[in-house]
């Protein structure tokens, strides 16, 4: 009897799961409103995908372990209903296809399933995003579509804005400096703070949100933070005679990646 059942365990497929962190993206990539992973896979054989979080597991049914081959995520898929959920493949070899979107039944996870059945490796990337409303937005009369997003707790409501033209640059990481155009840093009552600058070549600005520390003669100091909440620090906004927006400074960091920004009025 053990000799049967030993022969029929060696008859079933060895299932062996693959389990890595998807890293995180650059604050630059990031856009706004939306949450995105970009997942890049290397599939010989067959496998079922699921994506919890930033978290990846793959259980492989035939041939040799997934593995990673630069996937990153702009946030965590949220542990949560999700709105305007989006899957698009964008590069396979063979097959890949969406089995679940997350959902309480499956612990708010991505289920996929890949199959790649052409001799070799195979290389699979497939987008997976999302509504972020992890931010509150500016009422529809008050802003275009492309508003940025603030912080929690921010207020609309009797807001001082600043706002202007200039020249400036923002770098994170390896890499390149981004070109920075206009900006605008509005404040509301209770000191929550939404920054926005407009970038080259972008059609969404680039974001933080923060809280007003101190205004020492029109040099405002604030806790900000980057749209994605992962890097902070001290952000400097000079404001001039006629409430004119003069300049920007930011050093934002989570202790490894550094952000840093400067503006100037032109």
């Amino acid at each position: 009897m053990m000799f049967r059942c030993l022969l029929l365990a060696c008859a079933l497929p060895a299932f062996a799961d693959t389990q890595f962190q998807v890293r995180r993206a650059s604050p630059l990539s990031v856009v706004a409103g939306k949450g995105q992973c970009d997942i890049r896979l290397v599939v010989t054989g067959e496998a079922d995908v699921s994506l919890r979080g930033d978290h990846i597991t793959a259980r492989t049914i035939a041939g040799p372990d997934v593995q990673d081959d630069g996937s990153e995520c702009s946030a965590p898929l949220p542990v949560s209903p999700v709105r305007g959920f989006h899957f698009e493949a964008k590069g396979r070899r063979n097959d890949v296809r969406l089995l679940e979107e997350p959902g309480g039944s499956n612990a708010f996870a991505a289920l996929l399933r890949i199959r790649n059945t052409s001799p070799g490796v195979g290389h699979y990337r497939f987008l997976i995003s999302w509504d972020d409303t992890g931010f509150d937005r500016r009422p529809p009369n008050l802003a275009s579509p492309d508003a940025p997003p603030t912080g929690p707790g921010f207020s609309w409501k009797n807001t001082t804005s600043f706002k202007g033209d200039g020249r400036g640059r923002v770098s994170s990481g390896g890499t390149s400096e981004i070109q920075l155009r206009q900006a605008a840093v509005d404040v509301d009552q209770s000191g929550k703070v939404a920054v926005s600058l407009r970038a080259e070549g972008r059609k969404l600005p680039i974001t933080f949100s923060g809280q007003l520390l101190a205004n020492e003669n029109g040099r405002l100091k604030i806790d900000a933070m980057t749209q994605d909440r992962r890097l902070r620090g001290p952000m400097w906004v000079t404001i001039g005679p006629k409430q004119r927006l003069e300049s920007i400074a930011l050093e934002a960091t989570d202790g490894q990646e550094r952000l840093t920004l400067s503006w100037q009025r032109r």
